[in-house]
């Protein structure tokens, strides 16, 4: 597993599973063993196999959650992506993949098109990314989360709740997120040209 030799991480981790039944590591055997057949592209077998053992997963509930979201989003089941991404955010609060399981489920959403609903998982104070994301201002999820709710904004034409989230974006960019925020300010700008000019033509 550790030098990417996923095949075979894969048949001997099931194996481990299989002959073992009892052993207090059954449960990480599974994540391993469904993390090398996420490295392979098997992504529906990533989810049957976790949610298959889910319910002995105990202290790895949460990467158990983790690795089903990642699966189903590559399976562009979205919805099943949410479910997932959802409950590690709300039911694991103290999961070091709480803030990527808040991201995951607000990016499925926006793969859904449903953008008030971003905006729900991710503005208010008491959210899960928001209580996640507190004290991580230069960290990559809060900044994802952060994009993806001033996406959401602009795509309702909520231009200074756009320019808000924006604000709140640490300047500390990789430059795939400074390119995401320089575009995000190109759109916002167009379209208020265009809604500044299509109100003048309405105009008697």
């Amino acid at each position: 597993f550790s030098i990417g030799v996923w095949d075979r991480a894969e048949k001997e981790f099931a194996q481990f599973i299989e002959k073992h039944p009892k052993s207090e590591r059954r449960a990480a055997a599974v994540s391993f063993e469904a993390q090398a057949l996420f490295q392979q592209q098997k992504f529906t077998a990533v989810v049957a196999l976790l949610n298959t053992h889910l319910s002995e997963a105990g202290k790895l509930a949460d990467q158990f959650l983790f690795w089903t979201g990642e699966a189903e989003c590559q399976n562009t089941n979205y919805p099943g992506a949410a479910a997932a991404f959802g409950k590690l955010a709300r039911e694991f609060r103290d999961s070091p993949r709480r803030l990527e399981g808040a991201v995951g489920e607000a990016a499925a959403r926006a793969k859904l098109g449903e953008w008030a609903t971003v905006v729900t998982l991710l503005q208010p104070p008491d959210s899960a990314f928001r209580q996640a994301s507190a004290g991580l201002a230069n960290n990559e999820w809060t900044t994802r989360g952060l994009l993806l709710l001033a996406e959401a904004q602009l795509a309702q034409n909520h231009f200074a709740e756009t320019e808000a989230a924006l604000k709140e974006i640490s300047a500390e960019l990789t430059p795939e997120l400074d390119w995401r925020r320089r575009h995000l300010r190109a759109r916002q700008g167009d379209r208020g040209r265009r809604r500044h000019r299509d109100g003048h033509r309405r105009d008697p």
